[in-house]
């Protein structure tokens, strides 16, 4: 990463930390989609684990007529459900044709997340009656998020 993006990375984390509840003492790291370069060549093949998380990222099969190697960004995708959040995907063109999809999956199976307050690549809008929330950025790794802390039931 150049300087300058870590500098970015480092601000957008410093200002997102969530915690969890303070029984548990624990921080949940916060998350960015998969840079390109971490893709590379392994298409559906591909698997990441979560950044101070437990899960991973992984590609979904790759769509009927969808091939080749990832060559730009295109989004993250999250949905608003009721008073939540829950991150979807991020999407990669390939060169080829058609796309990729970068499932987001964390181990508890919960895709609540925290979406970054302020001047953010994150979007609002609607469609088909559901609340979609739009990361658009040239690079993924300015689509962060965190996990939304949960409280434990005891």
């Amino acid at each position: 990463m150049e300087h300058r993006e870590l500098v970015w990375a480092a601000l957008l984390a410093a200002l997102m930390v969530v915690a969890t509840p303070s029984h548990a003492g624990v921080q949940v790291g916060v998350q960015r989609c998969p840079s390109m370069e971490d893709i590379g060549g392994k298409g559906e093949e591909f698997t990441q684990p979560l950044l101070e998380a437990e899960g991973e990222w992984r590609a979904a099969p790759l769509a009927k007529g969808a091939r080749g190697r990832v060559v730009s960004f295109v989004n993250a995708l999250a949905i608003g459900e009721g008073d939540e959040v829950r991150l979807q995907k991020c999407v990669y063109k390939l060169d080829v044709s058609g796309e990729l999809d970068v499932l987001y999956e964390p181990v508890s199976k919960d895709r609540a997340v925290r979406l970054p307050s302020g001047p953010t690549s994150w979007t609002q809008t609607s469609f088909a009656g559901l609340t979609v929330f739009v990361c658009e950025a040239a690079k993924p790794e300015r689509c962060v998020f965190a996990p939304a802390a949960r409280p434990r039931s005891d």
